[in-house]
C-alpha cells in the first residue's frame, strides 16, 4: 500500500493499527467503515488530483451509513434514512449554491473532482462514536497527510469540528474552519456549519473552482 506515497504505511504505527483490527476480526467485532474501506478516501482522491481537503471527525457509527468517505453514505440509501449530519451538509449545499436536492447521499462525485473527504479518526466500533479517539497511531497519519498537502500550496483545507480543528497547527495551507455539521455541534458553535457558505468560501480561495453539483 502506497496511497499518497506516505511513509506511514511502513511504520510501526500502521502495524499497530493492523494488529488492533486483526483483534476485532478475530473477536467478530464490527467496525465502521468496513476494513477494506478505511482508507477509501485516499484511494478515491489520489494525491495527484487533490484540490480541497475536508477533515471531519470519525465515521458514521451505523454500518449502513459508513462508507470510508467522510459525511457520505451509500448511493442506494433512502433519503429518509440519511443521518442528521448528512442532512445538514445537504441543507448547506442547497442554501449556499442554490442547487436542487441531490438524488442520493453519496458524495463520491466530490472525491472524484479532487475533494478529499477524510475523518481524522478513520474508524470506530459499530454504534460507538469516538471509540478510537485515543488511538495515537492515527495522529501520526494525519500529520504526515498535512505535510504532504503542504507540498501543494494551492490546496485549501477545511476543518469541521473541534477534533478536526486540533490539526490546524499542522496545516501550512490556506484553510477554513467551522463546526461539525451534526445538529448538536452546529447549535453550540460560535462558527456554525449551517449558514457558513463553506462551498462558496472554498471556491473563493481556489484559482479553479470546484463543481460541487451532485
Amino acid at each position: 500500500m502506497k496511497l499518497w506515497n506516505l511513509k506511514y504505511w511502513e511504520t510501526g504505527e500502521y502495524q499497530v493499527i493492523q494488529e488492533h483490527l486483526d483483534d476485532y476480526t478475530k473477536a467478530k467485532t464490527m467496525i465502521c467503515p468496513q476494513r477494506k474501506d478505511i482508507f477509501k478516501a485516499l484511494r478515491e482522491t489520489p494525491y495527484e488530483s487533490l484540490r480541497v481537503a475536508i477533515f471531519g471527525q470519525d465515521p458514521y457509527p451505523n454500518p449502513a451509513h459508513a462508507t470510508g468517505l467522510a459525511f457520505s453514505v451509500p448511493a442506494e440509501l433512502r433519503r429518509s434514512d440519511w443521518p442528521p449530519t448528512l442532512n445538514n451538509v445537504v441543507k448547506e449545499y442547497m442554501d449556499d449554491l442554490h442547487y436542487p436536492e441531490p438524488a442520493t447521499g453519496s458524495l463520491l462525485p466530490w472525491a472524484h473532482r479532487g475533494v478529499l473527504l477524510w475523518n481524522v479518526i478513520p474508524t470506530c466500533i459499530a454504534f460507538r462514536s469516538l471509540s478510537h479517539q485515543e488511538w495515537p497511531e492515527y495522529h501520526e497519519l494525519n500529520k504526515e497527510m498535512l505535510e504532504r498537502i503542504a507540498d501543494k500550496p494551492e490546496v485549501v483545507c477545511v476543518f469541521l469540528g473541534g477534533i478536526a480543528r486540533a490539526y490546524i497547527p499542522f496545516c501550512k495551507n490556506d484553510y477554513l474552519a467551522y463546526s461539525h455539521p451534526s445538529p448538536r455541534a452546529n447549535l453550540s458553535s460560535k462558527t456554525p456549519f449551517l449558514g457558513s457558505r463553506m462551498f462558496t468560501n472554498v471556491n473563493d480561495k481556489l484559482k479553479e473552482t470546484i463543481d460541487w453539483r451532485l
